[in-house]
């Protein structure tokens, strides 16, 4: 029996009392007592240590009753009561250790009870359960021992324990290792789970989670994690990878978690893209990965600089995958020095066209999950904000609209997130008034597509009305074209009419309104309430006329319902307009806007439209009669094309009179917006209305300019304006018919067009002061005067400028406005040409079809057209007609590739991908043109011998062909650098594109076609004349490179650029080009030149620069091998150097081996040298700035990125690491002494740099230093104050202003032209600045 055992006669003694009932096991001593009082009898007894034996076999036996075996290990209970055993005495329980617990703290009893516990633990893992809850409690006496006799062997007792378990066994004894292991032998148990890692995978995570707990060295561990690194690669698994990817990142260097990051990237892809989102497990699996990846970079610096430069260092838009915008989000989202991070990241890639809008259907698609949804939806929302906040940033716009999309149309999101969307954006257009206003409303009109999500937000969207005070036209009509889409038209349910209701009765309330600005916003938003009530759901396919279904002009004639009531709203605009030639001007281009991008309006509306605005121009405009003179102004009909056999009775537009009499009913000015509201009315049968197109104009008689007064002039300028502005309408109205005698006509009037913009521009010279009309009424913008009052006119040019041949007209006896006023005796010729082209006159834009006349073949002979036309004959362009025509396409293009439109353009309605699908069909025939002016371009200059500025460069015909080339290569470039080429949905439209620049290809993909053209246009860098052409022709490569990122074409671009740096630039008229928009082109083309080169390279480039520089002495004065580079632009070539130099040392130091690094810093320093000596010799405060900024820059590469590696080559490379120092050194002291100069002279813009030098010359010092003391050389360092010098070296005795003139002068000696902006982001962080730091003189060493 137990009870008589020498275990029991001990364990009584003890003051432990074994309850064999149900109650637990108690002790009436406290437990460092009994712990005591056993060790003690223990050792006083005879037999000691063999007694121990004895103790261990009664505990044995007391184990083979279970319930016994199960209490001794239960913890036991404290009471110090003689009846310890009642209930009573028991219910405040103070628990101590178990007996077992109690006896392994026994040293000569511990082996023995670990073996009995271990036996029992093989015993119990031996069986196939799924319970181990039995386990547990055996495994709990062995966790937390105070000591451990023999550490090795519990080690491996356990290890064979786990070996030899089931499954779960296993999971429950990993979990408890940690806690039971010595540190001693957690090297040993590590090997020995990675092994059972190996054979059992399944084990992966909770192995991974105990190896988080163990103390390992850092052979081991690397070890380990090289292991974990294979299989979260070759199998990834969501249930582990958050287990594993916190072992990889825990303890390890920036440079290994940026390595783990790298390769981890598709594991992590490749799980969170899985599509099976039904499975609740795989949901909640992507719910706690973001989750943990969210709490690590949170607390883990070098895990969020680890994905930062993992991001940043992809190239190549291939090689994205959506796992990166995920982890910019979480980025974002670990606070404010992540979330600037985060946006200057997202932005880069953005703008570089490395992040494209796939990459975020593919993260909403997939990845998102609703947990995901709801942690991160304010993020996504900030950072979606956060690019709309950038003005004229296309792509950014763009990648925000998709955003903005997504988020909105996605499954996951409910009706109570899309509010916080609305919320968002809303109060975003709400922001600075105008600044975000038309991108917010484009978004939110995006989503009118899904019109039922978006009609539950109808009251919220309403609070818009509250901003319009704040907005644009343009948004204004974009508030009313959402509102009413959602409260207007057949479809809308009822519970929209008290919507509709307050919108009419706002609209009433504008339109009545005596203030301009608000009645401009009752004309735009009648107009898009009558778009809303007039449309229908489906259009009338029928071929019948909109005349056939009314033809009355009285609104009661209409049926009730959407056409009287659509006609009704009409009319009342119409009223509160017709008194105002502005007003009915906007209300008339609204109409023809509104006509243009509705297709499904009511064709009774339609039909009543037609007949009262038919009316209305013939009767107010068309006369048969020429009127009498005006101000001694004689009137005459010119400009007629119409046969007189073909037209029953001459007429004409009376343009003159209306022009001259001021009436507030009939103006001259609605002429071009009613005229284009009547052809888009008869836009599907021109028959009736072509006679307009060959009909003269009424037009003042104008022999000889002189002798009119100022007054009369302005009335001729006037004249000239709105008849440019109407055959601008004509073009447009009849450029798409078929008849070849209308094609005809419609190049004539586009040599009309030439010949009177010429005429204007001649003649605004003589009125500098007068402010021609305006064109359009939907903005405050308007046409400005040609020269400010006080503006001195320049005199006049000494060369003579021979004049173009006057366009003759079909009829012989018309004449022109101005067919003699450019003889040189004139007062016209007083101007300059250059400032005839100073002002930007704003006509009528004509349609995006007037790119169809570029289908015909150019001919350099002049075409004149004869009264009969032979059918059969094609028509041709001359040179002029072409170069206005590509004009016209490249404004339209930048236009519309970069959304730069005015405020209600009609361009709006236009899509960028249809109009560059109508450009690849006429580009061929364009790039047909482009080569025979090529081919004329290169024999003119082979004729002048390659001298580009001879005075036969600068004839008229050769002012033609090279403002054509440079057109044509200006059209290539604003197309091929659209950013939506960058978006896969656009892939076939691009090859297409490439296609048509070179019909003649030999290619079969696009990548292919990217490199042949891109050795097609590398030629054309002899025929380009003017910079502008230079820098378009290299962005035309450069957009090359972005489609195919090849080597070769990179080459080119430097090659290109280099070339065209090597020519002097003039300007049309001989002139050197010279300015801001000229240092802008030449920073262009800079940039491309040195970028990528390498530091060896710029370290040879800049010594060559040292040697050339000196040359540089007068304004006139050129750098011998880039002759752009004078004197007046060298401080943009400095700056290129000194950003190419720190671009460059950031993109090597990454990847190098510990002798490339002394090769790159030694490099650095030189090229250092050699800028400080180029900054001497051309010192100014532009170049001196520049220096210091990027010098800064680098001096904290160096710091991060070069000391430590030179403090690991001392002491094998001692003289070189030496010679380094002292080069770098003599670059300190010229910044220090930059530095003193500038507070002297008190320059802010380079004082604001003080502190950061002063930190990062502080820290230099002290790494230097210790590196050198580190390795025995500290001989070679000596400490001490510099003197303050300025930058010839001579002592500065003050801080005070005494003697600061002279100084003062030689940093304020900059160019007269800015330096263009860079498009970088800033090197040097805000945050670093320490402003409080007083600006003392600074230490310098070694």
């Amino acid at each position: 029996m137990v009870q008589n055992t020498y275990f029991m006669e001990i364990i009584t003694e003890s003051k432990i009392t074994i309850n064999f009932d149900e109650g637990p096991n108690i002790i009436t001593q406290e437990q460092a007592l009994v712990h005591r009082d056993i060790k003690r009898h223990l050792q006083n007894h005879i037999s000691y240590p063999d007694n121990a034996e004895e103790v261990v076999t009664g505990l044995k036996t007391l184990c083979e009753d279970e319930n016994c075996f199960k209490k001794a290990l239960m913890s036991t209970v404290l009471s110090k009561s003689i009846n310890s055993s009642t209930q009573e005495n028991i219910e405040n329980k103070i628990y101590q250790d178990s007996i077992f617990r109690i006896l392994l703290t026994v040293e000569c009893l511990q082996s023995d009870i670990i073996d009995l516990l271990i036996e029992n633990i093989k015993i119990e893992t031996s069986k196939e359960s799924e319970d181990t809850s039995w386990l547990r409690i055996l495994l709990h006496p062995l966790k937390y021992l105070p000591f451990i006799k023999n550490e090795e062997d519990l080690a491996d007792k356990m290890t064979q324990a786990l070996e030899g378990s089931n499954y779960t066994s296993q999971l429950e004894i990993i979990n408890v290792l940690p806690d039971i292991i010595p540190d001693s032998q957690h090297g040993k148990i590590a090997i020995t789970l990675c092994n059972l890692m190996d054979s059992n995978p399944s084990l992966t995570a909770a192995i991974v989670d105990c190896l988080n707990s163990l103390e390992l060295n850092d052979t081991t561990k690397s070890r380990i994690q090289d292991n974990v690194l294979t299989i979260i690669t070759t199998n990834p698994s969501a249930d582990t990878f958050p287990v594993l990817f916190e072992f990889l990142i825990s303890d390890n260097t920036s440079q290994g978690i940026t390595n783990c990051i790298s390769k981890l990237r598709p594991s992590l892809d490749t799980i969170m893209s899985s599509a099976d989102d039904n499975k609740i497990n795989i949901q909640s699996n992507k719910a706690l990965i973001v989750n943990n990846l969210k709490s690590l970079m949170l607390t883990s610096r070098p895990l969020r600089e680890g994905v930062t430069h993992v991001i940043n260092g992809i190239k190549r838009h291939a090689d994205h995958k959506p796992v990166d915008l995920l982890l910019l989000i979480l980025l974002y989202n670990t606070g404010k020095n992540g979330k600037t991070t985060a946006e200057i990241v997202l932005k880069k890639k953005i703008k570089s066209g490395l992040f494209r809008t796939l990459l975020l259907d593919k993260l909403f698609s997939n990845y998102f999950v609703p947990e995901i949804i709801k942690e991160f939806l304010g993020t996504i929302l900030d950072i979606a904000s956060s690019l709309l906040q950038h003005q004229r940033e296309d792509s950014l716009h763009s990648f925000a609209e998709t955003l903005h999309n997504l988020l909105f149309n996605h499954k996951y999101i409910d009706r109570v997130q899309r509010q916080d969307i609305i919320n968002s954006l809303v109060i975003l257009a709400g922001i600075n008034g105008q600044k975000y206003a038309s991108s917010v409303l484009n978004i939110l009109l995006s989503f009118s597509q899904n019109k039922p999500l978006l009609e539950e937000h109808t009251l919220q969207l309403m609070s818009l009305l509250e901003l319009l005070d704040s907005f644009e036209l343009k948004d204004v009509s974009k508030v009313f074209d959402l509102l009413c889409g959602l409260t207007c038209g057949e479809k809308v349910t009822n519970s929209a009419t008290g919507f509709k209701d307050e919108l009419h009765m706002l609209v009433r309330k504008q339109l009545s309104s005596n203030k301009k600005k608000i009645k401009y916003q009752g004309i735009v938003s009648a107009i898009m309430m009558i778009k809303h009530i007039a449309e229908t759901a489906e259009g009338d396919q029928s071929d019948r006329s909109i005349t056939e279904y009314h033809n009355s002009s009285d609104v009661s004639t209409l049926p009730s319902g959407i056409s009287r009531e659509a006609a009704q709203l009409l009319k009342l605009t119409n009223t509160n307009t017709l008194n105002n030639p502005e007003y009915l001007g906007l209300f008339y281009d609204q109409l023809a806007f509104l006509l243009m991008t509705t297709l499904n309006l009511d064709k009774h509306f339609l039909g009543w439209l037609f007949e009262s605005m038919t009316n209305d121009f013939r009767k107010i405009y068309l006369t048969d009669t020429t009127p009498d003179s005006l101000n001694d102004i004689t009137f005459s009909l010119q400009y007629s094309l119409n046969n007189p056999d073909d037209v029953d009775t001459p007429f004409g537009v009376n343009i003159a009179e209306l022009t001259m009499k001021q009436s507030h009913t009939t103006s001259i000015m609605t002429l071009s917006p009613l005229f284009r509201l009547v052809r888009l009315l008869h836009e599907h049968d021109l028959t009736a209305i072509d006679a307009l197109l060959g009909c003269g104009v009424v037009m003042p008689l104008v022999q000889k300019i002189d002798d009119f007064d100022t007054h009369q002039i302005k009335h001729v300028i006037d004249c000239l304006f709105h008849c440019i502005n109407w055959f601008r309408e004509l073009v447009s109205a009849f450029v798409r018919e078929k008849s070849r005698q209308i094609r005809y006509m419609v190049l004539e009037r586009i040599s009309h067009i030439i010949h009177l913009e010429e005429t204007l521009r001649e003649y605004l010279n003589l009125v500098p002061d007068h402010v021609l009309p305006r064109s359009y009424f939907d903005s405050s913008k308007g046409n400005e005067k040609i020269n400010q009052k006080n503006e001195k006119m320049k005199p006049p040019p000494k060369k003579k400028s021979k004049t173009s041949p006057t366009t003759q007209t079909l009829n012989d006896t018309t004449v022109s406005v101005a067919t003699q006023g450019s003889k040189p005796g004139n007062r016209s010729n007083k101007s300059s040409p250059t400032k005839m082209r100073r002002c930007k006159i704003n006509f009528r834009e004509l349609d995006t079809d007037t790119i169809l006349p570029l289908r015909y073949s150019l001919k350099f002979e002049e075409f004149n057209m004869s009264t009969t036309v032979s059918l059969t004959q094609q028509p041709t362009l001359n040179i002029k007609q072409f170069n206005f025509l590509v004009r016209d396409v490249v404004e339209k293009s930048t236009a519309l590739t970069k959304q730069n439109l005015s405020d209600l353009s009609h361009f709006k309605v236009v899509s960028v991908e249809d109009y560059i699908t109508d450009c690849v069909y006429i580009l061929p025939n364009i790039m047909k043109n482009f080569q025979a002016i090529n081919t004329a371009l290169a024999q003119s200059i082979e004729q002048c011998h390659d001298v580009i500025d001879s005075p036969d460069m600068f004839s008229s015909t050769m002012k033609d062909l090279r403002s054509s080339f440079g057109n044509v290569i200006e059209l290539i470039s604003t197309l091929l650098n659209w950013p939506g080429f960058q978006n896969p949905k656009n892939s076939n439209l691009l090859d297409n594109f490439l296609k048509a620049l070179r019909k003649d290809s030999s290619a079969s993909t696009t990548d292919e076609r990217a490199i042949e053209l891109s050795r097609t246009f590398a030629k054309y860098f002899k025929q380009c004349l003017c910079l502008s052409s230079g820098t378009h022709l290299v962005d035309i490569l450069k957009a090359l490179y972005i489609i195919n990122p090849d080597n070769d074409i990179k080459k080119k671009i430097a090659l290109v650029s280099e070339k065209l740096l090597m020519k002097k630039w003039y300007n049309s008229n001989g002139i050197k080009e010279t300015g801001a928009v000229a240092n802008a082109h030449i920073n262009t083309l800079i940039t491309s030149y040195l970028d990528g080169i390498s530091v060896e390279m710029l370290c040879v480039f800049a010594n060559s620069m040292e040697e050339e520089v000196t040359g540089l002495i007068s304004k006139n004065d050129h750098l011998p091998k880039l002759q752009s580079i004078d004197k007046g632009n060298f401080h943009v070539l400095f700056r290129g150097v000194c950003h190419a130099l720190l671009e460059g040392v950031k993109s090597e130091v990454v990847s190098l081996t510990n002798n490339e690094h002394l090769a790159l810093w030694k490099n650095t320093a030189l090229t250092m040298q050699g800028l400080i000596t180029i900054a001497k010799h051309q010192e100014n405060k532009t170049n001196l700035h520049i220096f210091l900024k990027k010098s800064i820059a680098i001096l904290k590469v160096f710091l991060s990125h070069g000391i430590p590696i030179l403090e690991i080559m001392l002491r094998s490379k001692t003289d070189d690491v030496l010679e380094i120092f002292k080069i770098i050194q003599r670059s300190t002291r010229f910044l220090h002494h930059l530095c003193c100069t500038s507070k002297v002279a008190k320059d802010l813009s380079l004082i604001s740099y003080v502190p950061q030098f002063r930190l990062t010359l502080e820290s230099l010092l002290v790494r230097v230093k210790a590196a050198l003391v580190a390795n025995n050389c500290s001989s070679a360092f000596w400490l001490g104050t510099l003197k303050n010098r300025d930058l010839q070296g001579e002592d500065i005795l003050t801080q005070s202003s005494i003697g600061s003139e002279e100084s003062s002068s030689r940093l304020q000696n900059e160019p007269d032209d800015a330096l263009p902006p860079e498009d970088t982001d800033e090197e040097i962080e805000e945050g670093e600045r320490s402003e409080g730091e007083e600006n003392g003189s600074l230490s310098d060493a070694y």
